[in-house]
């Protein structure tokens, strides 16, 4: 009897202990938790997310395209993204491109296009002047665009652009505003690929927007470019299609 006495006391005991075992255990464990992540990253979370898109767009772009000129130098980065070395002439990451266009607009008269690219790996310039031959205008109407490029391509591909910039309208009047772009191009094959070149600004207080879509048909060195291109302001509108070529190196 005194034995059965003694086993529920100690079942009685264990019982009451194993919540308080199990709530100290816990703790521990939140605390350490707590503790290694404090020590990791004690900044706001919009912080800690702007730095991890800085770092993705730094680590699956501009390093890949970096080493893809480059490919002497070792790759030093945590993506795995496999890293294809740049042919001479292809379509991504050119050192000099030079594009001449001509565009039908839609509503009457026509435009010559001329752009320049130069670079090296991710960063590059480029300077884009389009004259539109308006009917019923003394004057010429041109678009000046400029800017600054920071060019991301782990392979030929993709390449996906980054740009900042002036847009300087001249004619009638002469106008300059902040640019900002974002070129797409896509070349499944040295003989065809797509490019979207979209383009924003804000002159005088009026938004104009600037879409250029092409197919690129040819070799790796020179391509036919054909296209649609959408120019548009409040007060303007060049819109149509156009046929072109492209030379880069």
């Amino acid at each position: 009897m005194a034995g059965t006495q003694r086993l529920i006391r100690r079942r009685g005991v264990i019982a009451r202990a194993l919540p308080v075992v199990f709530l100290s255990i816990a703790a521990t464990v939140a605390a350490d938790t707590a503790e290694d992540s404090a020590a990791v990253d004690q900044r706001p979370v919009y912080n800690r997310q702007i730095d991890r898109f800085g770092t993705l767009v730094k680590g699956s772009g501009g390093i890949e395209s970096w080493h893809r000129v480059n490919t002497s130098r070792e790759l030093d980065t945590d993506f795995s993204f496999y890293i294809a070395p740049r042919k001479t002439g292809e379509a991504s990451l050119p050192f000099i491109r030079v594009d001449v266009g001509y565009q039908d607009v839609d509503t009457g008269g026509h435009a010559l296009d001329y752009r320049l690219e130069f670079g090296y790996g991710p960063f590059a310039f480029q300077a884009r002047d389009t004259r539109f031959d308006v009917p019923g205008s003394a004057d010429e109407h041109d678009f000046v665009q400029m800017h600054a490029l920071y060019r991301m391509s782990c392979a030929a591909l993709v390449e996906i652009d980054l740009g900042l910039g002036v847009l300087t309208v001249d004619r009638p009047e002469h106008r300059e505003a902040f640019s900002l772009t974002l070129p797409i191009l896509v070349h499944p094959s040295d003989h065809y690929g797509f490019e979207f070149r979209p383009a924003w600004s804000k002159v005088s207080g009026e938004r104009v927007t600037d879409y250029d879509l092409n197919l690129l048909l040819g070799a790796r060195y020179v391509s036919l470019r054909v296209g649609y291109r959408w120019v548009e302001s409040v007060s303007d509108t060049y819109n149509g299609p156009q046929i072109g070529v492209a030379v880069r190196w």
